[in-house]
């Protein structure tokens, strides 16, 4: 099996090609078997303004994109959907995804980590034994995994690049936490990168992701073979690891964190 960790799908961001039946030529062209799907960022909050106001065109869009997304489950294709998770906090129909998406970067609007409603957000996500898929600045990462996050299974996407940058990561022993992942999705992870990952930490701790529409699956797929990994390796990296991590999920036989 060939599962996708990172592709962001939705119909209200024209920027770029987002929708499932758009994306789905991609899926094909590089044999998937399924795909973990998230909003498209610009459907969740203004990026573009620090002040950005949560006023109802906001929360319309969300909704409608979180609708949406939770309505491509029922794709033959199997399509993992994860909650985007933002300052409203929304706590409903958690039990319909099976992971959470927390992003932002260091000059975009700010999570109200001080908010009664992030206590009680982060309460139900490990009530539901989510992952999170983190894309934060460097503090902030490490207040979440090693604060109010603690004992959630972390995933960092693009080897940590966009969460303060692989070598920092790296060189300040943060995947020594037994309940961190990396994905490689993006252009941004190099080969030599991905290899040096997986001989310090070992391809139980590395999935494969594409960051579609800012790569494809297919070159990142190729990015693991030219890796030339023993079949198992290559098992766990494709679909193992992110099957492992997957909660509310139906007749896989497989998901939830089992640690390592």
């Amino acid at each position: 099996m060939i599962i996708d960790c990172h592709v962001h799908c939705g119909e209200l961001d024209d920027s770029a090609p987002q929708t499932y039946e758009e994306i789905a030529p991609e899926f094909d062209e590089a044999g998937l078997d399924g795909a973990v799907c998230f909003s498209p960022v610009m459907e969740i909050y203004d990026r573009y303004s620090l002040d950005s106001r949560d006023d109802e065109y906001w929360q319309n869009r969300r909704r409608h994109s979180r609708e949406y997304l939770r309505s491509l489950k029922n794709k033959a294709r199997r399509i993992y959907p994860f909650h985007f998770v933002w300052n409203d906090f929304d706590t409903s129909d958690l039990e319909q995804y099976c992971g959470i998406k927390w992003h932002r970067h260091g000059n975009e609007p700010e999570y109200h980590y001080d908010d009664p409603k992030c206590a009680r957000m982060i309460d139900a996500i490990r009530e539901q034994g989510f992952a999170i898929l983190l894309e934060e600045t460097y503090e902030n990462t490490l207040r979440f995994v090693d604060g109010m996050g603690k004992g959630i299974p972390f995933i960092i996407p693009h080897l940590g690049h966009m969460n303060g940058g692989f070598r920092r990561f790296l060189n300040e022993n943060f995947w020594e936490r037994e309940n961190t992942y990396a994905d490689m999705s993006s252009e941004l992870p190099e080969l030599n990168e991905i290899r040096e990952f997986i001989d310090r930490y070992g391809p139980h701790r590395l999935l494969y992701g594409s960051d579609y529409p800012f790569s494809t699956p297919l070159a990142r797929k190729k990015k693991i073979m030219e890796l030339n990994l023993p079949a198992a390796d290559e098992e766990l990296i494709f679909s193992g690891n992110i099957m492992r991590l997957l909660k509310n999920v139906e007749g896989e036989g497989v998901g939830g964190y089992h640690g390592l």
